[in-house]
């Protein structure tokens, strides 16, 4: 069964979104009683799904908008997402919660009142007591509503807001905080409606356009870089250090780049024993780590730990210790893994690169992107005429959902109004004047409402 983005259908269950045929499923409570649950609320002909006064509105930040020192202060694990989410829908006024978190940005896309009121929820929830990180987290905050949400939603999920141009893993990012969102009833109708368009989008981008034939991700262009950088990765031996999507991914490219060998290390040794299987690398306990930085070629880093597992002064040292060797480290982790340069004067200088220590962080991957996204630009372009018409469609329906009934009420009222008004017309006026002030009175009603209409459409 084929269908277009709003036709009706059944609802697709929180496992079974990547389908573009989907099986039943209610990830939410239907709210029209008496109709089939299976049956979508979202189709076009329900103009009585209740929505009150409720917008769908993103707020939050990426790597557009807040650097990386920013969103490493801010940076929310993994684990701590659920409950983060139902601290926003215990919010008065909050409807609904879907958190996305990556090493790029931290989003909520809410059903609430106002774009106000979900830059102060953001602000409260993520800033706590700390006065100036709320400061400089209000001025790194992007906000929008309704089309425009849906719109930067749809653009997220295609890769098309990405730091990397077509980053295949934002899309599985995406769908799986919309999953735990249904698992832990924090998704509303209006989120449900547009995570799934957004969805369904995606897969036409990537199908539709030339971003699909060349996915990209982080972890990719991280590893390209690397290439670059030790001449080649051919034949050579790599210790990959977190057990997570980017670990997996640059593992995966480095083995079909034809690394020699591979080994993980992890804090928690029965997931670094099963992750490692996984991808065919060797495992090293934690606390070996160091003994085999002198060993490899090169170490790829993202533990998601809170505080960094190298210091500068540890990588100078290890550094050292292999002199015959360059000690390369990518570090794609938010916050990073290798502790920042902090220079206590503009002249002082890094002392891991006096060292011969080479660092590879997420902002030299986002500098290397900019080289290769001129020749994306065309496919872009076209992921963002899709983008478009979807958004229209969205934003019709949207309004249909919000208008429609209130032009209804507006229309009832008004019409019983002429009729109350007309029965008060005097005995003796003929019926062909009554019949005249009658067109009349119909007449003015349907001017008013599509003046109305227009008003609303263009708030």
């Amino acid at each position: 069964m084929k269908h277009d983005e709003f036709s009706r259908g059944q609802v697709p269950s929180p496992e079974n979104i990547a389908s573009d045929e989907a099986a039943p499923g209610t990830p939410h409570t239907p709210r029209l009683p008496g109709r089939d649950p299976k049956i979508s609320i979202f189709a076009e002909s329900d103009t009585d799904l209740i929505l009150g006064d409720h917008k769908f509105v993103v707020v939050g930040y990426t790597h557009r908008t807040a650097s990386l020192a920013v969103r490493s202060r801010f940076a929310v694990a993994k684990e701590d997402l659920p409950p983060l989410a139902r601290e926003f829908k215990a919010l008065p006024g909050v409807g609904g919660c879907v958190l996305l978190a990556t090493c790029n940005r931290l989003e909520a896309y809410l059903e609430i009142r106002s774009e106000a009121e979900a830059e102060a929820a953001f602000v409260d929830l993520m800033g706590g007591h700390d006065l100036e990180g709320r400061a400089e987290l209000a001025r790194c905050l992007m906000v929008h509503r309704n089309g425009d949400a849906v719109r930067h939603l749809l653009r997220v999920a295609s890769g098309l807001d990405a730091m990397v141009l077509g980053d295949a893993q934002i899309l599985g990012q995406t769908k799986e905080a919309y999953r735990k969102a249904c698992q832990h009833g924090t998704a509303g109708p209006l989120l449900h409606k547009a995570f799934h368009i957004a969805f369904r989008c995606a897969k036409k981008v990537r199908f539709e356009t030339g971003l699909g034939d060349e996915a990209h991700s982080v972890a990719g262009s991280a590893i390209t870089l690397l290439a670059r950088v030790v001449s080649g990765l051919r034949g050579k031996e790599y210790l990959l250090i977190g057990v997570n999507e980017m670990i997996a991914a640059a593992g995966k490219r480095l083995v079909k780049a034809g690394a020699g060998r591979l080994w993980l290390c992890n804090r928690t040794a029965t997931r670094g024993k099963e992750f490692a299987a996984e991808i065919g690398a060797a495992q090293v306990r934690w606390e070996d780590l160091k003994e085999y930085v002198g060993k490899v070629d090169a170490i790829v880093t993202s533990t998601g730990a809170s505080e960094p597992i190298f210091t500068r002064s540890e990588l100078v040292a290890l550094a050292a210790a292999r002199p015959e060797r360059l000690l390369t480290v990518v570090d794609i982790a938010v916050p990073p893994d290798i502790e920042p340069w902090r220079p206590e004067s503009p002249e002082e200088s890094d002392p891991i690169a006096a060292a011969g220590v080479r660092v590879i962080d997420l902002e030299n991957v986002g500098a290397f992107q900019q080289e290769i996204e001129e020749r994306r630009c065309q496919a872009a372009a076209a992921g963002e005429s899709i983008v478009s018409t979807m958004v229209t469609a969205f934003s019709s329906w949207l309004q249909n959902q919000t208008l429609g009934p209130k032009m209804e009420q507006l229309r009832d009222e008004a019409e019983q109004f002429l009729a109350r008004e007309l029965q008060r017309l005097p005995e003796e006026m003929s019926a062909a004047e009554r019949d005249h002030l009658t067109t009349f009175g119909k007449t003015m009603i349907k001017r008013f409402l599509g003046a109305y209409r227009r008003i609303e459409e263009e708030r």
